[in-house]
């Protein structure tokens, strides 16, 4: 099959009834999906620091924060109790390799956003025990990335919110967001006072 009649045969089977899954998007939804889209995209990120010519630690870390950061976006939107979520992320083996946490952390983003897709567009009930149980992997898995970049899970956290304070002060605002001061968020994310 060409690749024009895989694509017609593609069509064929796509879900193109949107009216239940409209019915299925509301506020918290939003908040999950940019969770799972904001996971997606920062493990991307932290592939390309992986394949940098030279090991950026100080990269690597940053995108750990910026994957506890959707993490707290999906906990608090799912209501769980973070300090349950994270209980974990320091039992990790600690023979893991930095690429096999980020091995982990990939499967784990791989299962929110495949438990997010079956219930928007299959119409499954929202799996709380496997949305709980993926989001304390991705946690243990987060912590063996910062432990492998010489940091604890606290100070990535800590330099995440620091680095976002520069960036949007008290308030998220877009301009903020396409505006960044990569000069002044390095000098951050390398523990300089700004």
């Amino acid at each position: 099959m060409n690749p024009k009649e895989y694509e017609q045969n593609v069509l064929i089977t796509e879900s193109c009834d949107f009216t239940p899954i409209k019915n299925r998007i509301d506020d918290r939804m939003i908040r999950l999906l940019h969770a799972g889209l904001g996971l997606s995209s920062e493990l991307a990120e932290l592939e390309a620091a992986m394949n940098k010519p030279e090991l950026d630690l100080i990269n690597i870390s940053e995108e750990a924060g910026d994957l506890y950061w959707y993490c707290a976006v999906a906990v608090n939107t799912l209501g769980f109790d973070h300090d349950g979520i994270s209980v974990f992320e320091l039992d990790r083996p600690s023979n893991e390799t930095l690429k096999e946490t980020i091995s982990t952390s990939v499967w784990a983003v791989g299962e929110f956003n495949d438990l997010l897709k079956k219930h928007l567009f299959y119409g499954r009930e929202l799996n709380m025990e496997k949305m709980s149980k993926t989001l304390r992997q991705l946690c243990m898995a987060v912590s063996g990335i910062c432990v492998a970049c010489g940091k604890t899970p606290a100070q990535v956290r800590e330099t995440n919110i620091n680095k976002l304070r520069a960036r949007f002060g008290e308030k998220f605002t877009e301009a903020a967001a396409l505006n960044r001061n990569l000069e002044v968020e390095r000098k951050i994310l390398e523990g300089e006072t700004v």
